[in-house]
């Protein structure tokens, strides 16, 4: 690029503009070239960085995805065994009429939770798995396992901030607590075995406070173990302003 400066003097604009875009296509050329030049590690690592997920090379990441897993797998057991097995009465009946019809149920009419359940319920009729109406009531129990999972995370990393002198087995150990008391709590509990739009949006909200604290945990002060998930850019703070600012399951239309 320095040898190309000096080609546009003694041009007119137009001549500098047209060397100034040959440049840049240029750039972009050699861009691609070491994209295709790329190892696969190193191409894994930056999807990995693209899509805020730290490397799991990491051991104690690696167990903190394990502990998210099983807190949110023991929850989506016992949800599953008291599972709504047909068709509710209520908001529950209409949801999975409408999920199934591609309809609108009461306001706000949930546009989200519609159009994952339309896709949902038609997979899983589809395959023989369930009937539309259980098929429902099962996204729900998806949905608050999801929760569960990242409810472990939010504690996992929220007491890796307040209380960096506790040792990390007892962080996981009160992170999976909080996790487990959060999953069969009444109200939650009872809105995860059948259909309703709650689940969802609690697995929004769990997911972008883990986001906040991810960005606190790589814009402020580094502690050993708070920072066991890993470095995060800020756009695990975008990510999670877009998902705050974009319509939630239960926003009202105006």
């Amino acid at each position: 690029r320095p040898a190309l400066a000096g080609r546009g003097r003694g041009l007119g604009k137009a001549g500098r503009s047209s060397i100034t875009v040959c440049d840049h296509a240029v750039l972009r050329l050699q861009r691609k070239s070491l994209v295709f030049r790329m190892p696969s590690a190193q191409i894994r690592r930056c999807a990995l960085q693209f899509l805020m997920i730290p490397s799991t090379q990491n051991p104690r990441l690696r167990l903190d995805l394990l502990l998210a897993l099983l807190a949110g797998s023991i929850a989506a057991v016992v949800y599953y065994l008291g599972s709504a097995p047909g068709v509710l009465f209520g908001d529950g009946g209409e949801l999975q009429f409408a999920a199934w019809t591609a309809g609108l149920p009461h306001p706000t009419g949930y546009p989200l939770y519609m159009a994952l359940g339309w896709a949902w319920s038609h997979l899983l009729d589809a395959t023989g798995l369930a009937s539309p109406a259980r098929a429902m009531t099962l996204l729900s129990v998806l949905f608050a396992a999801l929760a569960v999972g990242l409810t472990y995370l939010l504690a996992r990393t929220l007491i890796g901030l307040g209380l960096p002198q506790v040792s990390p087995v007892l962080q996981r150990l009160a992170a999976l607590l909080a996790a487990l008391t959060f999953a069969f709590t009444p109200t939650f509990w009872s809105q995860a075995v059948v259909t309703e739009v709650y689940t969802l949006n609690a697995a929004f909200v769990a997911l972008i406070l883990w986001l906040v604290l991810l960005w606190r945990v790589e814009g402020g002060e580094r502690r050993e173990e708070s920072a066991s998930l890993g470095p995060v850019s800020d756009r695990a703070l975008y990510g999670g302003c877009l998902l705050y600012t974009s319509p939630s399951p239960r926003d009202r239309t105006r």
